[in-house]
């Protein structure tokens, strides 16, 4: 199902990003940037892993609807492995 699979590129991609959040908190003293640069990158970087959460969020509920509904339709069957 390709909804499904565009869950779990979302999910990757947070993950991703969390990742590199902690990697900047880590290594931004060796940035060579100013406070002001260092707090504009963190707060970017901060909105941009939100927003995508909020996307995932967003597939996940998609997905869901769409996994009751073929559920409840007789005679449709779930994904093939």
């Amino acid at each position: 199902m390709a909804a499904h699979l565009i869950e779990c590129q979302f999910e990757a991609v947070l993950t991703q990003l969390e990742r590199l959040e902690d990697n900047f908190a880590y290594s931004r003293n060796e940035l060579g940037a100013t406070p002001l640069e260092l707090a504009a990158l963190r707060e970017r970087l901060e909105s941009v892993t939100e927003e995508v959460r909020w996307m995932r969020d967003q597939m996940g509920k998609l997905v869901g609807r769409l996994e009751h509904s073929r559920r409840r339709q007789p005679g449709v069957s779930g994904p093939t492995p």
